[in-house]
């Protein structure tokens, strides 16, 4: 089993599947980690799993027992699907993965003092932010946008965050609109 642990949380990675068939061997493997780290604090990253059975949900309620803060992390929409039609949203905090872009031959249309801006196609651009960690700063900035969108002030708004290699992103549909720096440019 794959883990982590970073200021008193362990990470734990299951992979693949957990049905009945792997359901016992899966949780002792999972409580064998918890036991040699003992730490308070318990996330499940799901990142890599492609199913979980009922049998595999009752190993995740037992964890829940020992850790009552746990949370589970980057369910695909398959297995957040499983999660949600069986109620385990409504007890357990889960979130969804996000989804992965590539800029990889994107034309980059600007940069500033937390990101840089790429053209995915004719329609979108992405926001792609400097810090691995700016998830805290995509909300501010989703919340901004908002804000000044419901005031009346013309404004992109952000409506979806992703993945971009390691870091995050926001997508943006395409203005008809240039830069502050093209419009100084332009008309001095």
């Amino acid at each position: 089993m794959n883990y982590r642990v970073t200021d008193g949380v362990l990470t734990l990675f299951p992979q693949g599947r957990i049905d009945s068939g792997n359901a016992d061997s899966t949780e002792k493997e999972m409580r064998a980690v918890c036991v040699a780290n003992a730490v308070p604090g318990l996330i499940l990253d799901l990142e890599k799993l492609a199913y979980i059975s009922s049998a595999g949900l009752r190993v995740v309620l037992r964890l829940r027992k020992d850790y009552p803060e746990m949370k589970m992390i980057n369910a695909s929409a398959e297995v957040y699907d499983i999660l949600d039609m069986t109620g385990f949203t409504e007890m357990i905090p889960v979130s969804k993965a996000y989804r992965r872009l590539s800029i990889e031959g994107c034309e980059m249309i600007g940069q500033g003092a937390n990101g840089t801006v790429y053209r995915l196609d004719g329609e979108t651009v992405i926001k792609v932010y400097r810090h691995a960690d700016s998830l805290p700063e995509i909300r501010r900035e989703r919340e901004l946008a908002r804000k000044a969108f419901v005031a009346g002030l013309p404004t992109a708004i952000p409506y979806d965050v992703v993945r971009v290699g390691e870091g995050y992103g926001s997508v943006f549909e395409m203005l008809n609109a240039g830069s502050v720096a093209d419009i100084l440019k332009k008309e001095p």
